[in-house]
């Protein structure tokens, strides 16, 4: 075998060639699998991944030439291929390939049939190439119980490893038959949680309303002797404590070392200023209390161009957080995952700016204005989440957040507090479009509908297809939640899954009886010991 060349001739299926020049460290022994009409494959595993310990199968089938030789590739190919690759992985959070296992997936890159003819070099014999620049993507599940298929004709002639535009931004077609497991193997393990993996694989398929083996289900309860002391400190005020870095992390380590976490459950904290920073950042002050914050309205008039709104990365809260997030990393390693600020765009954080009634006033003297506003906010919503997002891709962290939900995907909980305020059509005409826009560009969602005044709205949330989920707040005084099962029949019956909050021991037959395990995430509250856990645990693995 000549360097840098990969010659796959006179081979037979299931044999193995010798080992190939590894590109970049990461091209291992190619594999020929299978023979097919007119077609050779090789596979060529791709290692990913902290220590390479990741792989990813990549399938390169050769069409044969006229002379039933099999086409080789040289360096050339093995650099795009694996450009190709490791860029799909490092995206796949950003396009619409949902149900993409992010650890093993198989890459067909199927070569041109129009097979260019090498004359030769150095008076050796020519060969038959792949032309790398003409060539079909196929993205291909291993598991046996799922068809995923995005085929994307390279259109351009001047296609580059690393240039996923002609290949990615095309209609991808998704087939999802049955319970699907996505990787977890770069996430950072819990201590003394040793089945983080299948607690985070059964949360991600809470997202596509599948169960692997029963409910998704969220056990937390104080331990029985508390392993880690709280830190005690006196601060001059309440603003004080929230902005105590050191403090605030020492405080979020000491909660999880003294909670028990069964089920499906997780540590988790955010760093957290409350559920207005990011209007905040738009020229607000928050004021901060002893367990809640709030912002008081700041855009007394609205200005002649809305679109001048924009947030400041200068702002002391912006730095405060940068502080609060790199604490929270370092101290939360193998002992909890960090979480996404609490951050509420659109509809909740133009209300920060301006004020419910203001706004309510605004949507009918100033409805240009606000739409206007909602555009500029939305947008720059999606660049202050990837901000923290890429934070935790860098710590080989899940994504979690306020919701509780611990998962491998991008995912968001999209709100409209303010919607209470305002009728079916002006939630329509003014937010619905912000709301699936919102939606669409994440991997998954989990809507948080508030209090019976926002049930209104329920029909047109439940239209936007991409929407995965529902968290219904039914609030203090409004019963339980085994009285609001019709709401969440509804919801099963629209295709969403449900989180089901407050649930206590004394619900579960009702709801069991009532309800579909697929697609729901429980929050099982009031559970004392571990023994009472497991019994719980092993009651749930009967609903069907």
């Amino acid at each position: 075998m000549s360097e840098g060349l990969l010659e796959l001739r006179k081979l037979k299926p299931e044999s193995t060639t010798g080992r190939c020049m590894k590109n970049g460290h990461l091209i291992r022994q190619p594999n020929l699998i299978k023979t097919e009409t007119g077609m050779r494959t090789v596979k060529i595993e791709i290692g990913i991944g902290p220590r390479r310990r990741g792989k990813i199968m990549v399938l390169i089938e050769l069409p044969l030439a006229q002379d039933k030789q099999i086409a080789s590739f040289d360096s050339e190919h093995l650099s795009i291929i694996q450009k190709f690759t490791l860029s799909v992985v490092y995206r796949m959070n950003h396009i619409s390939l949902r149900n993409l296992l992010k650890g093993e997936i198989a890459l067909a890159l199927k070569g041109s049939q129009n097979i260019n003819k090498d004359p030769g070099r150095l008076g050796k014999p020519g060969r038959n190439l792949i032309d790398p620049l003409a060539i079909v993507i196929t993205l291909i599940s291993q598991h046996k119980s799922m068809y995923i298929q995005n085929i994307s004709h390279l259109e351009n002639n001047n296609f580059k490893g690393n240039d996923l535009d002609c290949a990615l931004n095309q209609e991808t077609r998704i087939w999802n038959n049955s319970s699907y497991m996505r990787s977890s193997m770069n996430i950072m393990p819990i201590d003394g949680i040793d089945d983080f993996e299948m607690r985070l694989k059964r949360q991600d398929a809470f997202w596509d309303r599948e169960i692997i083996d029963r409910a998704c289900v969220n056990m937390v309860f104080p331990a029985q002797e508390p392993v880690c002391a709280l830190p005690q400190k006196q601060h001059e005020s309440h603003e004080a404590r929230w902005m105590d870095i050191e403090f605030q992390a020492e405080k979020a380590l000491a909660e999880v070392k003294n909670m028990v976490y069964m089920g499906d459950a997780l540590p988790n904290r955010w760093p957290d200023l409350g559920p207005d920073f990011l209007p905040s950042l738009y020229g607000g002050k928050i004021t901060f209390e002893q367990d809640t914050s709030y912002i008081k309205p700041f855009l007394d008039a609205w200005p002649e161009d809305p679109t001048i709104l924009a947030p400041s990365r200068e702002h002391p809260y912006w730095a405060k957080m940068e502080e609060l997030y790199a604490a929270f990393l370092e101290i939360g390693k193998h002992a909890f995952y960090t979480g996404i600020p609490d951050l509420h765009p659109g509809a909740d954080c133009l209300v920060g700016i301006r004020g419910p009634q203001n706004m309510a006033m605004d949507l009918f003297d100033q409805p240009d204005a606000v739409k206007a506003a909602l555009k500029v906010i939305d947008g720059d919503f999606a660049g202050v989440y990837d901000h923290y997002y890429e934070k935790l891709r860098a710590a080989g962290q899940a994504v979690t957040g306020w919701a509780g939900v611990v998962s491998t995907r991008k995912w968001h909980v999209p709100s409209n507090d303010f919607s209470f305020m305002i009728s079916p059509s002006q939630f329509d005409e003014f937010f619905l479009e912000g709301l699936r826009n919102e939606i669409n560009y994440f991997e998954a969602t989990l809507h948080h509908l508030d209090g019976p005044g926002c049930l209104s709205h329920i029909d047109s949330l439940l239209g936007i297809e991409k929407l995965n989920a529902i968290q219904w707040v039914w609030g203090a005084g409004n019963g339980t939640v085994v009285d609001w099962l019709d709401v969440f029949k509804k919801v099963q019956a629209a295709g969403k899954g449900v989180q089901l909050l407050q649930v206590h021991p004394g619900d579960l037959d009702t709801i069991m009886e009532n309800l579909r395990p697929e697609g729901v995430w429980m929050n099982l509250v009031g559970v004392e010991s571990r023994d009472e856990g497991d019994a719980l645990l092993k009651k749930i693995e009967t609903w069907r």
